[in-house]
């Protein structure tokens, strides 16, 4: 063989055989167990083109894993594999599902196994595919939440005595996670840690389907500054299904902590006026979200002289069956050390105004809203700051939200989204830290778009604070910490009103028309507009999409920094997602061929 042939055959050998076979034997770092009893744990790892998979499962039977659009079978991307109980060997293979029968085979074989095997208790495979397979049978693996659905059988894929193919029964289930999460591994504790607990007291929930819950603390001053670097959830065991959020807000620097200890449902006639100015975001979590590590050169401030006084933890209890006999106990804990890192966090707010003048009507399969952090307010916030970094962000919508993204405009083009969950989950919303900071300068356009799905609702869906209300909004993380809070913009009032085809008194209430007059706008909206006629939930999306909006920002200090009704800049240039799927595009199951030839290639003619 021609021995500068050969040395080409090794050399491009060794540097697949290193991309596609090392990468999936070494450590994973992320895992999940899918399943209530803990029979089915699932590991895995990434990086910017393929992920590796190993499921432990308890049975000696056939183990199924897939991808799916809602947590169903209709459009899954699915594996089967296992070992064989009598000669041993594997199999495995990569297949999609059409219904509620036994998903097809797919042409193009592109999840790959690398091994399997069994105990006497467990079957165990490993297997990986690309990101991306640019294959229609195969979903996407992106930064959305996954759906991921899981079954397993006592015994080995095939047919049983009937001919049918074996059905697992009850085995099954789907659970939301977040594949790309770039946090693989955590950060070490320094050995001065404090931790600070906010945990309601024994509070009676009351029987109601949904409660927000408002408890008000003093904040523990320290002669030394410290930093906040890790936040997690403090559930009551029991109450799981009961808490779906808990939101941490500092009140205005200045808030007088006279109203410490006191608590009762947010918004009620007894809530001190004090608390209506605690808008500043700390920490938020929320069903389905675990620990939250903050990056190692960044810490929160937490306790010093330039800090709040007063802090609220709202809890948001989700009672749909009206339950009198909750009593609750959870909150949240924070880690504090007094090594301080490089840089000072803070948390800003951006999305949708939470008001009525958000408006979804009913029947729609994609409807979208806005909410805008303008130009003008991350401007005037940023002061003699020449940047900051976004470095973490929680979008939050409610239960008929499909979809959350975070956009970055500057200049009139879009630059690439901060983050995307085309696939977004009410009861999976976790804080996600980026895989890049991403840098905001003055003049920057921040903007939360949600897409909503209302097609099994009647009636309008405004925007509030319950479950069964409305909110898009998303909770950033950045550094050096600047006063800005909260970034958000409703509809344009006038723009509602002529939508609406109404005069009103100052009150929203209607003038005109007489027939109408006395009666409140938005029972109008809800109750007089013929919401089943396509032309007027277009009408509503043009509404939505106006460019005229009333942009609110709120600082730390100042409550708010400015209201005022401006003109959204032009964008001259969206982004466009960078995707090569050529015709012929190579494949998995071609490249993971290539590989064996090249190397049997190399010890044919050593």
């Amino acid at each position: 063989m021609v021995p500068h042939l050969k040395s080409f055959l090794i050399v491009l050998s060794l540097c697949i055989g290193t991309a596609f076979s090392m990468r999936v034997t070494s450590m994973l770092h992320h895992s999940v167990v899918l399943d209530p009893d803990g029979n089915f744990h699932l590991s895995w790892d990434f990086d910017k083109d393929i992920i590796v998979f190993e499921v432990r499962v308890k049975t000696l039977g056939y183990v199924g894993l897939g991808l799916s659009p809602n947590g169903g079978m209709a459009g899954a991307d699915v594996i089967i594999g296992g070992v064989n109980d009598v000669d041993g060997t594997v199999y495995f293979e990569d297949r999609h599902a059409v219904g509620m029968k036994e998903p097809l085979l797919d042409k193009s074989q592109d999840w790959q196994p690398e091994s399997g095997s069994q105990n006497d208790t467990h079957t165990i495979l490993r297997f990986w595919r690309k990101l991306d397979t640019c294959d229609d049978n195969d979903r996407r693996i992106t930064t959305d939440t996954a759906r991921v659905i899981w079954a397993y059988h006592d015994n080995d894929w095939g047919s049983d005595v009937t001919g049918s193919v074996r059905y697992h029964g009850s085995r099954r289930g789907s659970k939301s996670v977040l594949l790309l999460n770039p946090q693989k591994v955590l950060p070490k504790m320094p050995n001065d840690v404090v931790t600070v607990d906010f945990i309601n007291d024994k509070v009676k929930v009351p029987a109601e389907d949904t409660v927000y819950w408002c408890q008000a603390y003093s904040m523990h001053m320290y002669r030394e500054k410290h930093h906040v670097i890790k936040v997690e959830p403090i559930i009551q065991p029991g109450n799981e299904q009961l808490v779906h959020h808990i939101v941490l807000y500092a009140c205005p620097i200045g808030t007088a902590n006279e109203t410490a200890g006191q608590g009762g449902p947010c918004w009620a006639n007894f809530m001190p006026p004090a608390w209506r100015g605690c808008v500043s975001t700390i920490f938020a979590w929320a069903v389905g979200a675990g620990p939250l590590y903050l990056p190692e050169h960044v810490g929160y401030p937490w306790g010093y002289e330039d800090d709040p006084k007063l802090i609220l933890l709202q809890t948001h209890f989700d009672n749909p069956g009206k339950r009198n006999d909750w009593v609750d106990s959870s909150g949240l804990r924070l880690t504090l050390t007094q090594q301080l890192r490089q840089y000072d966090a803070g948390s800003v707010s951006v999305g949708v105004t939470v008001w009525k003048t958000h408006i979804i009507p009913p029947h729609a399969e994609h409807f979208t809203t806005a909410g805008h952090c303008v130009p003008d307010c991350i401007t005037q916030s940023m002061g003699n700051v020449s940047e900051i970094n976004l470095f973490a962000s929680f979008p939050h919508a409610h239960l008929i939200g499909t979809g959350v993204r975070f956009r970055h405009f500057r200049g009139g083009k879009e630059l690439r989204p901060i983050t995307v969950d085309d696939n977004y989950d009410f009861n999976y919303q976790e804080t996600r830290l980026l895989e890049e900071e991403v840098k905001v300068l003055p003049g920057d356009h921040l903007v939360t778009e949600c897409t909503y799905n209302t097609m099994k609702k009647t009636n309008v869906t405004f925007g509030g604070e319950s479950t069964n209300e409305e909110m898009c909004l998303t909770f950033a993380m950045y550094y050096p910490r600047t006063g800005l809070v909260n970034c958000h913009s409703l509809v344009n009032p006038e723009s509602l009103i002529n939508f609406a085809n109404l005069t009103i008194f100052p009150n929203y209430t209607v003038n005109l028309p007489l027939s109408k007059r006395g009666r409140g706008v938005f029972d109008v909206l809800a109750n007089d507009l013929d919401w089943k006629d396509k032309a007027m939930t277009d009408r509503a999306q043009e509404l939505a999409n106006n460019n005229t909006v009333v942009a609110m920002c709120f600082s730390d200090k100042v409550f708010p920094v400015h209201t005022k009704t401006v003109k959204l800049p032009a964008v001259t240039e969206p982004y466009l997602e960078p995707r090569v799927c050529l015709s012929g595009a190579v494949t998995s199951s071609v490249l993971a061929g290539f590989v064996y030839l090249m190397t049997a290639m190399v010890l044919l003619f050593h």
